[in-house]
């Protein structure tokens, strides 16, 4: 069907339930959440959180490999400079997983970023590496604050 016919054609909405449960399942999502917002983690308990949840990634990982080492220190190479303009004080790691199929990067409390080798082999230029390390720790520092 090409695009005149389309816009042609007269639009008939279908009546559903959908709408219902939307507002249903948005409903029940505040509703979990409201635990959360009533026992705040201190951010002592939520860093130590992040770092056992850290070594936990890294201590399933294959060895390192000299591959791995160099991409682990150009990871964190940029990502320092990118942490040294962020405006407060948040300690950052960056780690690289050796995971092909992550395409995005995880963030844990604490400042730990870890980005799988999925996502890197995607990056054309260090602005990329660099936009994506600059989003995950600056919401490393605004979920801290």
């Amino acid at each position: 069907m090409d695009l005149f016919t389309r816009a042609a054609r007269k639009r008939q909405d279908e009546v559903s339930v959908n709408a219902v449960v939307d507002a249903a399942a948005d409903w029940q999502r505040d509703l979990t959440r409201v635990p959360m917002h009533l026992t705040r983690l201190s951010d002592d308990e939520e860093t130590r959180i992040g770092n056992e949840l850290a070594q936990q990634y890294a201590s399933s990982e294959p060895p390192e490999t000299a591959a791995n080492a160099a991409t682990e220190r150009y990871l964190n190479e940029v990502g320092d400079r990118v942490a040294a303009h962020a405006t407060a004080n948040s300690p950052s790691a960056f780690t690289s997983l050796q995971i092909r199929t992550r395409s995005t990067p995880l963030r844990l409390p604490g400042g730990h970023v870890f980005v799988g080798q999925g996502l890197l082999d995607q990056m054309t230029s260090e602005d990329e590496l660099a936009f994506v390390l600059g989003t995950r720790s600056s919401t490393s520092i605004i979920t801290m604050q």
